[in-house]
């Protein structure tokens, strides 16, 4: 398994890049692997957080993901979700590899939850405090296994802090 920390390190413009040339060539077995690959992902959301763009993150799952022939894309189980739920699976990765320590981020590798997708152990959930004058947490869940994903914004501008966090649902893999 490549360390692709290092690799964009040494090569950023290459790392950045890659999935075009992959792309533009035609070379879909390769970039399935990548986005396949949660090392490379992680790396990618985190180097991508840096534009401080919202949104780039999603974009490059989107050009990656509608470039890839429908054929091949339904082969693969993770590619399927990630179309399905790009902005979800692009808001999960983001909050689990790129959130700032100042905001009160809970994460939670649950051996307990089971996929409902999938059936695996592999959920990973969690929710985040945003720092705002008003009520506001962001939920997300996500299997490590088949990439099935879930997240949402909570915002209430109900000041009585009466509102108690949201409970993870073991049967839907969602946060009520």
């Amino acid at each position: 398994m490549p360390d692709y920390q290092i690799w964009m390190n040494e090569n950023e413009y290459a790392f950045k890049a890659l999935h075009i040339h992959l792309i533009n060539a035609s070379r879909w077995y390769p970039l399935v692997l990548l986005l396949c690959d949660v090392d490379y992902l992680s790396t990618q959301v985190k180097f991508l957080q840096k534009r401080r763009d919202r949104i780039a993150f999603e974009r490059f799952l989107g050009d990656c993901i509608d470039a890839i022939p429908a054929e091949i894309l339904q082969r693969k189980k993770r590619l399927v979700n990630i179309s399905k739920q790009r902005n979800s699976f692009a808001t999960c990765l983001e909050m689990m590899y790129c959130q700032i320590d100042s905001y009160n981020l809970h994460k939670y590798r649950d051996s307990q939850a089971i996929c409902v997708d999938c059936g695996s152990r592999s959920m990973i959930h969690g929710h985040i405090d945003l720092p705002h004058a008003d009520y506001h947490d962001q939920y997300f869940s996500w299997c490590q296994n088949c990439f099935w994903s879930w997240a949402k914004d909570e915002l209430n501008s109900d000041y009585s802090f009466d509102n108690a966090l949201w409970e993870f649902d073991y049967k839907t893999n969602m946060y009520r």
